[in-house]
């Protein structure tokens, strides 16, 4: 809102980010014993489109990517720089009060995974 994003298009770009955000599984990351409960939801989406993979990981790292994809396909911006109508300087200097905002929104209680205000800013962080 703070930039005039289309609500769809900001929510597509941080799809991915929130999808890694809600798994706690990223590029970095190794086969556990134990998953956060979203993985087995994300897994099963990937499955439903086709992206089994060969563990979980990889197969939440799939979908990952296959958004992205998907968001290329649309000529969709994956981040906020490459969206192009707003300054990397603004755009930071507004994480912390955007993040504020996030957590006051209602809509943020009832994600899978809570997030504090350093999580939130990460990912806004990592959408630029």
């Amino acid at each position: 809102a703070n930039f005039h994003i289309p609500h769809g298009r900001a929510n597509a770009m941080l799809l991915p980010h929130i999808i890694e955000f809600n798994s706690d599984i990223n590029i970095h990351s190794r086969s556990r014993k134990e998953y956060l409960p979203a993985v087995k939801k994300y897994v099963n989406i990937a499955k439903l489109l086709g992206l089994i993979n060969f563990n979980t990981i990889t197969t939440v790292r799939a979908l990952v990517n296959w958004v992205q994809f998907m968001l290329k396909e649309m000529d969709m911006p994956i981040s906020i720089s490459q969206w192009g109508k707003v300054s990397e300087q603004d755009y930071m200097a507004a994480v912390s009060s955007m993040a504020d905002a996030a957590l006051a929104d209602g809509c943020t209680a009832t994600n899978p995974r809570k997030p504090n205000k350093a999580d939130v800013m990460e990912i806004y962080r990592n959408i630029w």
